[in-house]
């Protein structure tokens, strides 16, 4: 059974665990700051790209290890989260609370997908066909990562949904009488 003291202990302490996640990719960004990148022309496509001379594996020797650790952190964090909302004794199961669950869980889903694809480049980073498509697909998932989030706050929020209708004219807004003083009009002969 999950205790309540543990779920403070977390809470007081997970600051620490943000902390790493924001800068230990850092770690990974210096060793790319040591090999020289340029734009370079794309005949065929008539595009330019950055390219470096800088090894795949170089960068993904400490990304993925760190990829797997915030796998099992994100795991670890909505099974306790699942097992926490299923435990503590309310009539109602509160919405807000499953719906922040799910939302948690979708972009863990995402996050692990992206965990494969990566490794699946590095382990198959010899395979010249099978690493484009990684690659390509690698794109998408750090798209949908960071696109996923604000449609699925729409999607869960009725609040959120409710205000971006009255922001795009799909929902009229109903004027709310006030009856604080501090709105009440003054006539400026009296």
């Amino acid at each position: 059974m999950y205790c309540y003291d543990c779920f403070m202990r977390w809470r007081r302490f997970a600051w620490l665990m943000m902390l790493g996640v924001l800068l230990f990719p850092f770690v990974s960004t210096r060793k790319a700051l040591n090999y020289p990148a340029a734009f370079t022309l794309n005949k065929s496509t008539d595009a330019y790209s950055l390219t470096s001379k800088m090894p795949i594996w170089e960068i993904f020797n400490v990304l993925i290890p760190f990829m797997i650790v915030t796998i099992i952190v994100s795991l670890a964090a909505n099974i306790a989260s699942l097992i926490f909302v299923k435990n503590v004794k309310l009539v109602k199961a509160n919405r807000a609370e499953s719906n922040f669950i799910i939302i948690t869980s979708v972009t863990c889903a995402i996050q692990l997908i992206g965990t494969i694809l990566s490794i699946g480049m590095l382990t198959l980073q010899k395979k010249s066909s099978i690493i484009s498509i990684l690659s390509v697909a690698g794109l998408f998932v750090s798209d949908g990562l960071t696109l996923v989030q604000p449609w699925l706050l729409l999607f869960f929020s009725h609040g959120i949904r409710d205000r971006m209708k009255r922001m795009f004219g799909l929902k009229k807004t109903v004027p709310v009488a006030s009856t604080n003083s501090l709105f009440m009009s003054r006539s400026m002969t009296s």
